[in-house]
């Protein structure tokens, strides 16, 4: 299984492989508001 989320570090969305997570530190911010514009951007639709 696959995790689509944004990456700080590269500026960008990233794949990351959930099985592979060791770690995981939850920063705040909410993009529910943006999901869609998020998504449409990453496939190439905007």
């Amino acid at each position: 299984m696959k995790l689509l989320a944004w990456c700080e570090e590269r500026e960008g969305f990233r794949q990351f492989f959930v099985h592979a997570m060791t770690k995981l530190t939850p920063q705040p911010g909410d993009f529910s508001a943006d999901r869609m514009a998020l998504l449409d951007k990453e496939a190439g639709r905007a």
